[in-house]
Order: C-alpha cells, then structure tokens, then sequence
C-alpha cells in the first residue's frame, strides 16, 4: 500500500506536482496569516501573497511571506529588536541543536 503511494507520486505529472507545491504553499501562507493575524499583527500583505501564488510558485510568493513572518516572529514573539535578521536566532539555533 505505501509503496504503490510512493509509485504514484514519483510517476506523477509535471503539472500536477507544481499544482500541488501551489497548494501547499497557498496552505502554508494562510496558516502564518492565521497565527500572525491572532495576534494583531498587520497580515494585508500575506493576505495579498497568497491570492497571488502560481502554479508552482513562480513569482516566489513563499519566501516574501517566509521574511515577513518570521521577521513578525523574531521581534513580536521573541521581543527581539527590528534591526535583528530573522536568519541571525535561525543560524545561530541550528549551529547549537543538533538535528
């Protein structure tokens, strides 16, 4: 069973699989609007990205929404200051946590 699921994603069509990674990325962005927007943070932008994602992300919808949420994150959630890039605690964590 799992392996003939397997099968069928790798023998999948080009256009189905960007239609996916759309989706997904349209799910993604959604769900960081979701938590951003809880908490009273401006979500116009992120709302507008994801009516604007392309079938396999072409126009990079994702990582405009990945910066401003996670730089939402870091200064909100983690009260650190503005001037702070959300990729310094992102490198820094990932050098002391072992994965």
């Amino acid at each position: 069973m799992q392996s003939q699921k397997f099968q069928e994603q790798i023998q999948a069509s080009k256009p189905l699989l960007k239609q996916l990674w759309q989706q997904t990325i349209e799910c993604k962005i959604e769900n960081q609007t979701a938590l951003l927007e809880k908490q009273g943070i401006e979500v116009g932008n992120m709302k507008r990205w994801v009516q604007e994602v392309k079938s396999g992300d072409t126009t990079n919808r994702e990582a405009r929404a990945a910066v401003y949420y996670w730089n939402k994150v870091f200064t909100q959630f983690l009260n650190l200051p503005a001037t702070v890039s959300a990729s310094r605690p992102i490198t820094y964590s990932t050098m002391v946590m072992p994965f």
